[in-house]
């Protein structure tokens, strides 16, 4: 397990180092697999194409991000400031990468068939982000309220694509707006 483990960090690695140094729209599957070195075979095994490989990598990020909150407790904070906290964890992982990652978004937003496939992990680490909150709703009440999550997310995260300062002050301005409304919800 710990050499699959091992070569998944790997292929995501290589995967983030071209994507920063090219359009992630340009970088194949083949440029990925070369870049690092390994088996496409092995690789294969593990990945379908790129958007399995940043959906891999997404799903590191939301570990990260639940390992970040795992001994904190929050009781006293408002689910708003709860979740606030979350996703601005989450913004300061995706900073770590933060070229690939807006190389990968610039990719996605122009694809329409990129933007719909990606919903779907977007959707997922919403509800993560919610359940790290510890924000509770059940049946229909919570599936619009992670759509809605999911909606202003993606506004969110093209507004950090163009926040170049170095406190994200404007990325915590858009995300406290932005929770505002998710707090009607």
């Amino acid at each position: 397990m710990q050499d699959i483990e091992h070569l998944k960090n790997k292929v995501i690695q290589s995967a983030l180092a071209l994507a920063e140094m090219h359009n992630w729209a340009d970088v194949t599957f083949h440029q990925i697999v070369r870049h690092c070195d390994c088996n496409e075979a092995d690789i294969r095994a593990i990945f379908d194409d790129n958007d399995a490989i940043i959906s891999a990598y997404g799903r590191e990020v939301d570990l990260r991000v639940e390992e970040a909150f795992a001994n904190l407790s929050q009781s006293g904070e408002s689910e708003k400031d709860r979740l606030f906290d979350v996703l601005m964890e989450r913004f300061d992982i995706l900073n770590e990468n933060r070229e690939a990652v807006i190389s990968i978004v610039n990719a996605v937003t122009l694809d329409p068939r990129q933007s719909i496939l990606s919903l779907p992990s977007v959707f997922k680490s919403m509800t993560r982000m919610v359940g790290i909150a510890n924000i509770k709703s059940e049946g229909v009440r919570e599936t619009l309220k992670i759509t809605a999550l999911t909606a202003l997310y993606i506004k969110i995260l093209r507004d950090w694509v163009n926040d170049d300062s170095t406190d994200m002050a404007p990325t915590m301005a858009s995300l406290d707006k932005a929770l505002s409304y998710f707090d009607k919800l």
